[in-house]
């Protein structure tokens, strides 16, 4: 609802945290995907170096690692690398 008046959903917390990784964290895929549409970069690290994917992975959210991996990465922030536009890639994982 914010998002209409123009918060914006890259602004982090003093740990460098954004309202995608409190969603990843919390399982909160509707969440994910909403904040993914109003521009939130799924790769944006913390201030840990930790991403959105790697956070639902540490805490167990299996749903909002799968929602946050099948973002493009065009979309996740990510600098091009190959033409598949898989998000896992960039995180060490097999395509």
């Amino acid at each position: 609802v914010c998002f209409f008046a123009g918060a914006d959903v890259r602004s982090k917390t003093p740990l460098g945290r954004t309202a995608l990784h409190v969603a990843a964290v919390m399982g909160r895929c509707e969440c994910i995907e909403l904040l993914v549409s109003f521009g939130a970069r799924a790769l944006d690290p913390d201030c840990e170096g930790q991403t959105a994917v790697r956070l639902a992975q540490r805490w167990g959210q299996k749903e909002s690692k799968r929602a946050l991996m099948r973002v493009p990465r065009q979309l996740a922030g990510a600098r091009p690398q190959h033409q598949d536009g898989a998000v896992q890639q960039a995180h060490g994982q097999p395509a």
